[in-house]
């Protein structure tokens, strides 16, 4: 799901954005709502934070889970996103 733009360092765009694609995915039905948590460890001068998104196909009883490390939370929430594979 990663875009052109983001595997050569820039950044992607709305469109492509991994987390505008799993919202938009959302509101057409294609998966169930997304659930996301945030946890944040380390030092608090550099800190990591891991996101993790839930969700599950339309119809579907498999919960589908998957997460995302970064230095910024809209970091771990984009790599956590683009890391669910919703085809």
């Amino acid at each position: 799901m990663a875009t052109a733009a983001a595997s050569a360092g820039e950044r992607p765009t709305s469109e492509h954005h991994p987390i505008i694609v799993l919202n938009e995915q959302a509101q057409q039905g294609r998966i169930g709502p997304l659930e996301w948590q945030v946890v944040s460890t380390g030092p608090s001068h550099a800190p990591a934070f891991t996101a993790t998104v839930v969700t599950r196909p339309t119809g579907g009883k498999q919960v589908v889970m998957t997460s995302g490390t970064g230095a910024s939370k809209a970091v771990a929430r984009a790599a956590a996103a683009a890391a669910l594979d919703t085809g």
